[in-house]
């Protein structure tokens, strides 16, 4: 979760205004329980919203004390995010003028000090939603798909084999993962993919047409929800066969099956112009963490009692799924790291 967040609050708020938030192994940890109860609240509906006469149950299950902490946390990481920035633009030039980078945070409070003539002004609290959509989206999935991988690869050791086989061919004994690596590792795509196809962060889209429509046959009312079953539509039977859930990379191996949308055998990141506009973005960062994990490290299952087990033990590991802002591993992903190179 950290890292997914590191990428993310560099790429989108700067490196130097953001570095603070992960300074230390305790803030990682504390980010990470934030974000994952804020995922898992996402996907938790109050009784007070389906019978409002028994909105007390929420009170009585401790829902509504959970959403207070949650909130807390989170408001406070993000006031730092701006405070930061707010800090950074105090007696300086404007941000690009000075040969640093204007990140969105700065384009949001310039329009926080704009005036209405432009038509939009944004205040802190809208500012603060804008941030946590971006942080939400893009660190719960991204975070989701490395462990979906990890525990995929971890239960199926030919694959394990397979794609850290090819990635010490490809690097080299000593080395270190590299972006110009990743077009010579067409085992870790499809690992990848097969894991987004089977593990879909959001198997369920939920979209709203603007006007009446008709689909196969069903009268679909305006502004009616319809809820998109993208799992159901990507393992269908009819296209992969009788083992269409069965995890096996080499599917897509020599496939020009991709994330962009065009193909419904594969659709992790939806499609359309609702399609998620930074595929490349996020494969790039789940790719990057993948492979450096699986270069550097041999995996095994931790046991109960904290042993080692072997990858042909692999039976303590529960696939078990959990709701949230993205389908998670219910009982997290306890694997022990052996480095591979001394």
């Amino acid at each position: 979760m950290a890292y997914s967040n590191t990428v993310v609050s560099r790429a989108m708020f700067g490196d130097q205004c953001s570095r603070g938030l992960y300074d230390d192994v305790d803030r990682g940890r504390e980010l990470k329980k934030v974000f994952s109860d804020f995922a898992e609240l996402l996907g938790t509906e109050p009784m007070g919203e389906l019978l409002p006469w028994l909105g007390w149950v929420d009170a009585l299950r401790g829902l509504e004390g959970k959403v207070q902490l949650t909130f807390k946390g989170i408001d406070s990481v993000l006031e730092k995010v701006i405070d930061d920035h707010r800090r950074c633009r105090e007696g300086g030039p404007q941000m690009g003028t000075d040969g640093r980078h204007r990140d969105l945070v700065d384009v949001l409070l310039n329009i926080n000090k704009m005036d209405m003539d432009v038509g939009i002004q944004l205040d802190t609290i809208e500012i603060k939603a804008i941030i946590l959509d971006m942080f939400t989206a893009g660190t719960d999935t991204t975070t989701t798909a490395i462990e979906w991988a990890m525990a995929e690869l971890i239960t199926h050791p030919h694959a394990m084999r397979n794609v850290q086989h090819e990635l010490r061919a490809v690097i080299g004994a000593v080395g270190r993962v590299m972006e110009d690596d990743m077009d010579r590792l067409p085992y870790l795509k499809a690992v990848l993919k097969e894991t987004l196809w089977l593990h879909p962060p959001a198997p369920l889209l939920p979209r709203e047409p603007p006007e009446d429509a008709e689909i196969l046959g069903y009268s679909v009312p305006a502004r009616t929800r319809v809820v998109i079953n993208v799992s159901a539509i990507g393992c269908d039977p009819a296209v992969w066969g009788e083992h269409a859930e069965e995890f096996s990379p080499e599917r897509f191996m020599d496939s020009n099956v991709d994330y962009k949308g065009h193909n419904f055998e594969l659709l992790p990141f939806s499609a359309g112009r609702r399609g998620c506009p930074v595929v490349v973005f996020a494969v790039q960062t789940i790719e990057m963490a993948l492979a450096s994990l699986l270069y550097h490290f041999d995996w095994e299952v931790a046991t109960a009692a904290g042993r080692r087990g072997s990858l042909a033990g692999t039976s303590s590991l529960d696939m078990s799924e959990t709701n949230g802002l993205a389908i998670r591993l219910k009982y997290g992903l306890p694997l022990v790291a052996k480095p591979h190179f001394p």
